[in-house]
């Protein structure tokens, strides 16, 4: 009810549960007032409806999204850009962060409603590799470490914040010498990867406006020869988690190491009977310290040409 001369606010409440855009046409009208005796006799006369009444529209527009960030750029003072934009798998990263929220992605982010593990929900989260590549411990070098920047940027149109949890995290994971169940191999190694801090990322969390970027450093540090792999969940608050493995070799430098910088080769489509070919070179690498003698396998592909001949 509203008085002659006077005013009332009404709240509309947003509260999206999925992506969507909204854009709705509301009528708003006077009904009749059945007031005091005066009042009724005077619309009984005049033959009163609603339809009589003065008519307004109210147009109610909304965007529901989730936090959205997507890797921007990738680079490395040694390593192009379009390397490692294959070897970290930054399209596959950025696909996954553009998908709606799966049931187990939001059961990761309540698990604390539940009387679950959060680990149960861990292991079924996405995984995206972030391989570093072949690496070279160098016994004269002062500074032995590998640094890739990426920049992240916030493509949706709300603020975004984010983290990166470590395994040793205890909202991840229990240390595994709390675990009554004998660790795993793989567990064994993470926690000494963890304990001798070859992995890095700085910083570990941040915000972001709409549009905005910011760069993370993401560093390997080459301590020890082997096989390093460590995996991080990249978590966005309200929105997409996702597991990225570091994964890093490092050997000696007195070590020969032959390395295929893009190591998939895609022709694209050409047309058959093409009387031009198409040759496109593949790049060989020897990121060791002594020299060494390569061979292709040509067995496929002399297998294919008979076949096609």
């Amino acid at each position: 009810l509203i008085n002659s001369f006077c005013k009332k606010e009404v709240n509309v409440t947003f509260r999206p549960v999925t992506r969507s855009a909204v854009n709705l046409h509301v009528m708003v009208y006077a009904t009749e007032n059945k007031g005091d005796k005066e009042t009724q006799d005077l619309l009984t006369q005049t033959d009163f409806t609603p339809e009589h009444s003065l008519k307004c529209e109210l147009v109610i527009k909304a965007n529901g999204d989730y936090p959205l960030i997507k890797i921007a750029d990738i680079r490395n003072d040694s390593v192009g850009t379009c390397a490692l934009w294959h070897s970290f798998n930054v399209d596959e990263a950025n696909a996954e962060l553009q998908k709606q929220l799966t049931d187990e992605e939001i059961n990761y982010m309540s698990n604390d409603k539940t009387n679950k593990k959060i680990q149960e929900f861990t292991d079924k989260l996405k995984c995206i590799k972030f391989d570093f590549g072949k690496q070279i411990k160098k016994k004269t070098a002062k500074d032995n470490s590998f640094d890739v920047y990426l920049t992240l940027k916030n493509e949706g149109g709300v603020s975004s914040e984010f983290f990166f949890k470590f395994p040793d995290d205890i909202s991840i994971k229990r240390e595994i010498w709390m675990d009554p169940v004998e660790p795993t191999s793989n567990d064994k190694v993470e926690y000494h990867v963890l304990k001798e801090k070859i992995f890095e990322i700085e910083p570990r969390k941040s915000k972001l406006e709409p549009n905005e970027c910011c760069n993370i450093r993401l560093r390997y540090n080459k301590k020890e020869k082997g096989d390093h792999r460590l995996r991080v969940i990249f978590q966005i608050v309200n929105g997409k988690p996702l597991i990225f493995e570091l994964f890093a070799q490092c050997y000696s430098e007195k070590q020969g190491i032959l390395e295929i910088k893009r190591p998939v080769l895609d022709f694209s489509y050409v047309p058959i009977g093409y009387m031009t070919y198409l040759v496109s070179p593949i790049e060989l690498s020897n990121v060791g310290g002594i020299k060494i003698k390569y061979k292709i396998e040509e067995k496929e592909i002399n297998k294919f040409n008979e076949e096609n001949d």
